[in-house]
């Protein structure tokens, strides 16, 4: 069964930024237990399918070749915070500065296309962020130091299509493949 999820790749310029980042958060988060996101699997997942079967896969695929009605545009990198946002932490991520509400579009509109082909939306409203690492055992001390004002821009990244993903966990860890990369192209979305 292949495991799904559309998302929105960075870049290598911004995934250098986002190691460059980790390392910094990895001296000053010293006694955390985080396993770091490899560089070529960072990026912002907008929809997580999950494990789907061949046949229904097939049609995922199908919705996914025609262009999405948004046009091409640009976000900014900036800022940590952690999911769940109290407790003990479980994922550690770097937040959208600006562009967010075009993300939030874009994402919509790719869940309304999945739904039509038997894909259940997410209930909890879509909040686009870069996972960058995950906690294998957290306390709520271990919560990242959360800065007051304005966060430095840590990457822009150029938008301009949407990827859609199968995922294989192994022993090694995952390896994603790219099955279909849908270009955004102006509409009325």
């Amino acid at each position: 069964m292949p495991r799904l999820f559309a998302a929105i790749e960075i870049g290598s310029a911004a995934q250098s930024r986002v190691v460059d980042e980790q390392a910094r958060l990895n001296e000053t988060m010293r006694a955390s237990s985080i396993r770091w996101t490899k560089r070529d699997q960072l990026h912002i997942t907008l929809v997580f399918i999950g494990d789907i079967a061949e046949e229904h896969a097939a049609k995922i695929v199908q919705s996914m070749g025609a262009a999405i009605p948004h046009p091409a545009f640009r976000f900014e990198l900036g800022g940590i915070g952690a999911f769940p946002p109290r407790g003990a932490p479980r994922a550690l991520w770097i937040g959208v500065k600006s562009g967010a509400g075009q993300i939030i579009r874009v994402q919509s509109l790719v869940a309304g296309r999945l739904e039509d082909v038997g894909v259940e939306r997410e209930r909890r409203p879509f909040s686009p962020h870069l996972t960058v690492g995950r906690w294998r055992d957290s306390r709520p001390s271990d919560r990242p130091p959360i800065s007051s004002g304005e966060p430095p821009t840590l990457a822009r990244v150029d938008v301009n299509a949407v990827t859609l993903f199968q995922s294989r966990v192994s022993s090694d860890g995952s390896t994603y493949t790219r099955l279909v990369e849908t270009p955004l192209a102006p509409g009325s979305g």
